[in-house]
């Protein structure tokens, strides 16, 4: 079958109209700039399409056309028809009359075949309807669920971002537009040093969490660093020398191997254990730590990226502390070190005296700006909505899957975290089923050029044979219940694929 230009643009023109609302006439000029098609062209479809009683003409300024009924009650049918298209498979040749078509006019051994595929397709095609069409067009609706990646841009953050771009002033110029862009830039300092519990003479400003990582693990003179066995990258890979520092099977941090690791070197160390971890959500007994620590004259380095604008606690306390803040809601190329006063720490970029002279390099002022508003927003955050929301999706999903593993269930986590895994679908396949259902989540570890490698912290807990099945679902500011809903349709989804795909195996 061949479908001529006369009904397809017939049909694309009027799923325009179904798609401007029919609360006005709409320009057919207009029409042809969206779709494309030559507006003299159109002029002599429409004629046709409001004979038959598809449109009516409004006449004057404004005026233009309007479907004469409903979207429901217009199949793609009636409008091929209305413009005089034919929808019949290709004939054979010298077909006559009486539709015979070999030479003693009687049909050919396939003429009933193409006859038959030309009936149905008069079929489908009067059961389409231009609201089906309509509703195709539509953008499907996606739910982001993953928040612990970067945590979509608050508005109180965006609009503040918006203020400093007029500013127009390099912070360390001595004009007004400079000094107003100083003072947008300390008034961020204070409010950043107000939520951790310092003074803003220790708020060092950095582009983010893995360069105040950096920054905090290579500036002090330290011989030994310890590190848990579950740290992010940019603290993993800073030190390739580090001494790890097992967890257990929830992921937290083993205080005895702490303890024996510190004791058997009386030089200086320096000690790194995350807050919460970004992939599972445990937080770490951090007070404890900072004990241990202490005891041994260690200095303690907390990554507190995914912990900062999600709950207050000890990592407040730590000689070192990195947050980053598109991790709440501000703007990615913005973070923070927190240096308390008297520890010792070397530049690692080197150039203009920005940032205590601990950091060259001109403040990115709306980034900066926006990082304030975030944890001013942030403060506001309802944190148990979160965790009826996480804690709800979770047992369903048990309830779909009972012998699914949920990490670090019996530990405390943060609120918005849920690291789960199938033990018959791996995390790629996980992943790519969920966005196919327009919910948005991630693996439990990083992909390397295309191929999904085994989490590193999920086998550091004990689990190898689960390592390449965690996925993550971490809520945030903006997660709805309808977010959450949608995340255990997929998951039910991708279950009842595979169930499918196991019986016909």
């Amino acid at each position: 079958m061949k479908l001529g230009s006369r009904g397809r643009y017939a049909v694309m023109a009027m799923v325009d109209l179904g798609l401007q609302g029919n609360e006005r006439p709409v320009r057919l000029a207009d029409v042809s700039h969206r779709q494309e098609i030559p507006l003299s062209y159109l002029e002599q479809l429409f004629a046709p399409l409001r004979r038959h009683g598809l449109v009516n003409s409004v006449r004057g300024p404004g005026g233009g056309y309007l479907l004469a009924r409903p979207v429901h009650r217009i199949s793609i049918m009636d409008v091929v028809a209305a413009v005089d298209e034919s929808t019949r498979v290709t004939r054979c040749l010298d077909e006559s009359p009486s539709r015979g078509c070999m030479a003693n006019r009687t049909r050919c051994l396939t003429h009933d075949l193409w006859a038959g595929l030309g009936d149905h397709i008069e079929t489908y095609l009067g059961g389409v309807t231009l609201e089906d069409m309509c509703r195709e067009q539509q953008p499907a609706v996606t739910h982001y669920l993953d928040h612990n990646a970067t945590s979509p841009l608050r508005a109180e953050a965006r609009k503040a971002a918006c203020r400093a771009m007029t500013c127009g002033g390099n912070a360390s110029s001595v004009h007004r537009h400079g000094r107003h862009a100083r003072s947008l830039i300390e008034d961020a300092r204070e409010i950043v040093a107000s939520y951790v519990s310092c003074s803003p003479l220790e708020v060092v400003f950095t582009s983010g969490g893995t360069e105040a990582n950096n920054l905090a693990l290579l500036g002090p003179d330290r011989r030994r660093i310890l590190i848990s066995a579950v740290e992010h990258p940019s603290v993993a890979k800073a030190v390739p020398s580090a001494v790890t520092v097992p967890v257990d099977h929830q992921g937290r941090v083993d205080l005895e191997a702490l303890e024996a690791e510190l004791a058997c070197d009386a030089g200086p160390a320096m000690v790194s254990v995350m807050a919460a971890n970004n992939e599972t959500g445990v937080v770490q007994p951090l007070a404890d730590v900072m004990h241990v620590a202490r005891l041994h004259g260690a200095l303690v380095h907390c990554d507190a990226v995914q912990a900062a604008g999600r709950y207050c606690g000890a990592w407040q306390e730590a000689d070192l502390v990195s947050l980053s803040a598109h991790k709440f809601g501000g703007m990615a190329g913005a973070g923070a070190l927190i240096v308390r006063d008297g520890v010792p720490l070397a530049a690692r970029s080197r150039g203009g005296g920005q940032e205590y002279g601990l950091r060259a390099g001109t403040e990115s002022l709306a980034a900066i700006t926006a990082f304030g508003a975030a944890v001013t927003a942030a403060c506001g955050d309802d944190t148990a909505r979160l965790r009826q929301l996480r804690d709800d999706m979770e047992a369903r999903m048990l309830d779909v899957v009972p012998d699914a593993v949920v990490f670090s269930g019996d530990a405390g986590r943060l609120d918005n975290t849920l690291a789960i895994a199938h033990p018959d679908i791996d995390a790629e396949t996980m992943v790519m089923s969920f966005d196919l259902d327009c919910v948005a989540i991630s693996a439990g570890s990083a992909c390397s050029s295309g191929r999904m490698e085994p989490s590193s912290v999920i086998e550091a807990m004990g689990f190898p044979s689960l390592s390449r099945h965690a996925v993550r679902i971490s809520l945030g500011w903006s997660t709805t219940p309808e977010d959450c809903e949608a995340a255990v349709r997929a998951w039910e989804a991708a279950n009842t694929r595979h169930q499918r795909r196991r019986k016909t195996a």
